[in-house]
């Protein structure tokens, strides 16, 4: 036993929210563009542009933030800590006020402390703090932070950005733009789910569309398999190329899911005696294992959505597997084609389409115009659902039928 749980706990394979893989394969562009970016403020250049990272869930937004900010940091440290790379949580940014005093105990300086008097005067009937008008504005509070930015540059990375109100964005980006015209060098960089793009549009902030951004897809074939071996090579793990065809066409290129094989497959490999090679029989042993999870994951997505909701979501996959990628035109006019034939209003088109996003269902990756399934196999899983309705259904009319005929 004591055996056993060491060994799950060796596991190099994460399969939790958030986790750093043991090796973040096929990003090596994002890296780069990334490191680029964040090293030019690190050294003290100040930059014109901030950096937005957007995917479905599971993608590795967060996996690919926490590498880079760990790598800078060790960068830093052997500079003397002089840069400050700092993650910042969503939920510490609910309001505009929360945003800036984040932003600037972030930068180093506490809220309180950047808002000192210019000075303090004290006698025995009174005590009294005085701030000269110019103390008071908010671009003297940047221009100090603007300073302290030039001793200690700041790569300030918010997670979950979409979650952020449209006016918190717009502020935390005047902020940082400020910072940055007076001459402060910091950069900001928010990962989020595709819907982070609305909330770009809808604060408003005209000179974000010089930014750069990144969007993460689905893995190739030579990539996923990259993800498995590399980690399993290294507890002298192989695993045979029919193996590995398997698990790649059943993963589809999808981070999450890879690691869900990868932690199952290693668990075997580990406890063969001999030579520790994955063959063809492990990978039908991992299955039912991983398949469970793949379905918890689909009926959570799909249990966001009403019966009716539901039901269309259903007949769209349906005309989406057929027809593969398109416009978001022509899905407006699909949802609408929908909802009249349920009888239903076609001013809840606009509800559906944001939730079709939001809950992972479709998406346009950076450098296209047309949505496709963020997933496949959750497209399968949606007509298999219906697949099951309908046997259910034909079941329970053929039950009646006999009792019918029976009196």
């Amino acid at each position: 036993m004591a055996n056993g749980i060491q060994n799950i706990t060796k596991n190099p394979f994460t399969t939790g929210h958030g986790k750093v893989p043991p090796f973040l394969a096929g990003r090596e562009d994002e890296k780069h563009k990334l490191y680029g970016l964040l090293g030019r403020t690190i050294g003290g250049e100040v930059v014109t542009s901030n950096l937005h990272i957007f995917a479905p869930r599971g993608m590795g937004k967060t996996s690919l933030l926490e590498q880079v900010g760990k790598e800078l940091k060790s960068l830093k440290e052997g500079k003397k800590g002089k840069s400050a790379v700092v993650m910042t949580a969503v939920n510490a940014m609910r309001t505009i006020e929360e945003a800036r005093k984040t932003l600037i105990d972030d930068i180093g300086v506490s809220f309180r402390n950047s808002l000192l008097p210019e000075r303090v005067i004290a006698d025995l009937n009174v005590v009294s703090a005085q701030w000269s008008a110019k103390e008071k504005s908010w671009s003297n509070v940047c221009g100090n932070l603007a300073e302290k930015c030039r001793k200690r540059p700041v790569v300030f990375m918010v997670d979950e950005a979409h979650r952020l109100a449209p006016d918190v964005f717009a502020a935390v980006m005047d902020d940082i733009e400020m910072i940055r015209r007076k001459g402060g060098p910091i950069i900001g960089v928010f990962a989020g789910k595709p819907l982070l793009l609305d909330v770009i549009g809808e604060a408003g902030v005209s000179y974000e569309e010089r930014s750069e951004y990144i969007s993460l897809d689905l893995l190739g074939d030579r990539d996923s398999a990259a993800a498995i071996e590399y980690p399993m090579s290294n507890s002298s793990i192989k695993i045979t190329q029919a193996a590995m065809n398997q698990v790649i066409e059943d993963a589809q290129g999808y981070p999450t899911y890879l690691q869900y094989w990868g932690s199952e497959l290693w668990k075997l490999g580990i406890e063969k005696a001999g030579q520790n090679v994955i063959q063809e029989t492990d990978v039908a042993l991992a299955r039912s294992e991983v398949s469970k999870r793949k379905q918890l994951a689909y009926q959570s997505r799909f249990g966001q959505w009403s019966k009716g909701d539901g039901r269309l979501l259903v007949s769209l996959t349906d005309r989406l597997w057929k027809i593969g990628d398109v416009n978001k035109l022509r899905i407006e006019e699909m949802i609408e084609e929908e909802l009249v034939k349920q009888g239903r209003n076609a001013i809840e088109t606009d509800r559906i389409f944001r939730k079709m996003i939001d809950t992972d269902y479709v998406w346009s990756p950076l450098g296209t115009t047309n949505y496709k399934a963020a997933l496949p196999s959750y497209f399968s899983f949606i007509l298999s659902q219906e697949r099951e309705r309908a046997a259910q259904q034909k079941s329970e009319q053929a039950d009646k039928m006999k009792q019918f005929s029976s009196q």
